[in-house]
């Protein structure tokens, strides 16, 4: 199942830290946008490639995650590397929360009122819009 199906991802964005051993086995650090985060993983948005089942830390202000790259695609920027959380490793609010970070759970469909409203709308800007230009103040 592709990780980027979870319903309960959050939207997010800040430079964090990920650290991992090469295909030659030396050790790298480079600097990421922390795209997407869920309990059991992320998305992160990187300049270079990782290679799929590469084992990672991602640093972030003070919490560390450990996990495995489950895939990572070209991007028209770079690479998307999809990060899986190592058994025992989950994310939650409380223990880190990225600076920009928007989770859609959170949002309310709009009411009936707020709907009729802006029907009303969309009404009155397409009679505006078949009045002549004369006739407009």
């Amino acid at each position: 199942m592709p990780l980027r199906q979870h319903s309960n991802r959050c939207l997010c964005s800040e430079l964090v830290e990920i650290a991992w051993v090469d295909a030659f086995g030396r050790r790298r650090k480079q600097v990421v946008n922390l795209g997407e985060i869920w309990a059991r993983g992320a998305v992160l948005e990187s300049e270079s490639p990782i290679r799929a089942s590469s084992e990672v830390e991602i640093h972030c202000r003070g919490a560390v995650f450990q996990g495995k790259v489950a895939r990572c695609t070209s991007d028209f920027v770079g690479y998307l590397v999809e990060v899986e959380f190592a058994p025992g490793v989950e994310w939650s609010r409380q223990a880190y929360e990225p600076e920009h970070f928007f989770d859609p759970a959170a949002m309310q469909p709009p009411t009936a009122r707020q709907k009729l409203a802006a029907k009303n709308y969309e009404m009155i800007e397409d009679c505006l819009r078949k009045l002549p230009l004369t006739s407009r103040s």
